[in-house]
């Protein structure tokens, strides 16, 4: 049984590791702002990101930075610093990189001190809120640099503060780090109420000792309101237009695990495939929601393909990249067939109905997709063959009906979990 929640709410904070364009993560903030303000039309709600000015301008709302040395383009315009102060930290940084050691030093003591005025600024943020809500895609996993240590610095902060505090519908692990391991840990005891977004989360962090008491619901991007797209889907298709969301896999560019080779084998592998499309007379279309991950293997895969095709041809096959989630929805709803790597690729493509294959580079991928029922579209990222992937898609338009059916059912279902959920934490309807 769910706990007792805590009414009315004044002022909610958001935390998501957000801000550099993923439109998965945008997905879920525009879900959780969207299913507050229905329920508590009066409260007002605040963010913290990595990039403040981006979440200001995508969800409309004041953020502050979750990193130390991050400024707003509000405390932009408040700094009144003048040229002299900047003159004289420039040259004392000069003299001080001719002695690498006091450098180190100077640099290491700066840190420790913006940190800290970073961390006392925050409390001061999160005394002025009643609520804070952890929410996001994988907020308890270290893929990418240290998150879960991240997470559990605001949720001590905000219990120091003596504030409620909700961990909403995460992911969590990888968790391969001591640290990493701990905070995710302790962040779960922490919280007054904590959501994971599949079973596999939720063993994770029991068996690495969390509060028992972790609820599991689906990724909150499943209760995206979708019908206002309706008007776009499958509009004046003459042939089947399959979209094509490939990531960096191994890039050393931008991917965690860097490795040149298996990149470039992956980045044949899928060049080969999008030519057989072609042969096969489908249109495609390349989208993403992440560019800042996936802008180079964009680049590297036109630069693969344009030997062999017109420039028309490749304008059509790349398109200027979606920069919203309604741009990222419009774009799937044309599509026919859809092939991703991304899991809020899949997710989209379920709440459009569109029959999806999955390239997967992470468990949770083939997870989603086994919740689903569809786990024998997802292939291994890495060891895919091209020929096997072929028979997989042709597989995948015999069962189109099938899959459309079955993903109609699920995203419906979700929908009515996630508002179940709503209702129980922001208009105090317990389940």
């Amino acid at each position: 049984m769910h706990q007792k929640t805590y009414l009315p709410y004044k002022k909610i904070a958001i935390l998501d590791h957000m801000g550099f364009g993923n439109l998965g993560d945008a997905a879920i903030q525009d879900v959780v702002l969207e299913n507050i303000k229905k329920r508590l039309p009066d409260t007002e709600i605040i963010g913290f990101s990595y990039i403040p000015d981006d979440t200001t301008k995508r969800h409309k709302i004041e953020t502050y930075p979750i990193l130390a040395g991050i400024i707003t383009s509000t405390e932009s315009d408040n700094n009144d610093e003048t040229d002299q102060p900047t003159t004289l930290k420039s040259k004392i940084k000069d003299y001080l990189i001719s002695y690498p050691f006091l450098f180190n030093f100077a640099k290491f003591i700066s840190g420790l001190i913006s940190g800290l005025q970073h961390s006392v600024r925050s409390y001061k943020i999160l005394k002025s809120v009643d609520l804070l809500i952890i929410s996001g895609g994988g907020q308890l996993g270290d893929s990418y640099h240290s998150m879960p240590i991240r997470v559990f610095k605001f949720c001590l902060l905000a219990k120091l503060a003596r504030k409620k505090l909700i961990i909403l519908n995460v992911g969590a692990g990888p968790l391969d780090h001591f640290w990493t391991k701990k905070s995710a840990v302790w962040s779960t005891r922490l919280a007054d109420y904590i959501s994971v977004r599949d079973n596999e989360s939720q063993l994770l962090l029991q068996n690495l000792g969390a509060t028992s008491n972790i609820h599991v619901y689906p990724d909150t991007a499943y209760a995206y309101d979708i019908e206002r797209f309706n008007t776009y889907r499958n509009s004046d298709i003459r042939n089947s237009l399959v979209g094509f969301n490939p990531s960096g896999f191994c890039d050393p560019r931008i991917w965690p695990r860097k490795d040149e080779s298996v990149y470039q084998t992956y980045l044949d592998k899928i060049t080969s495939f999008v030519f057989w499309l072609i042969r096969e007379h489908y249109y495609v279309e390349l989208f993403t929601s992440d560019i800042g991950v996936d802008k180079f293997v964009f680049e590297d895969l036109r630069s693969k393909l344009a030997p062999e095709l017109p420039e028309e041809k490749l304008q059509k096959i790349f398109p200027p990249v979606s920069k919203t989630t309604d741009e990222i929805i419009r774009q799937i709803s044309k599509f026919d067939y859809v092939i991703t790597t991304k899991f809020h690729g899949i997710i989209f493509s379920h709440l459009l109905h569109k029959p999806v294959i999955a390239l997967s580079w992470h468990n949770k991928n083939y997870d989603l997709m086994k919740a689903v029922g569809h786990e024998q579209y997802c292939s291994d990222i890495e060891h895919f063959v091209v020929e096997s992937l072929q028979e997989d898609f042709l597989s995948l338009i015999k069962n189109t009906d099938d899959l459309k059916a079955k993903f109609k059912n699920k995203v419906d279902a979700y929908a009515q979990s996630l508002n179940s959920q709503f209702d129980y934490l922001f208009a105090g309807n317990p389940e």
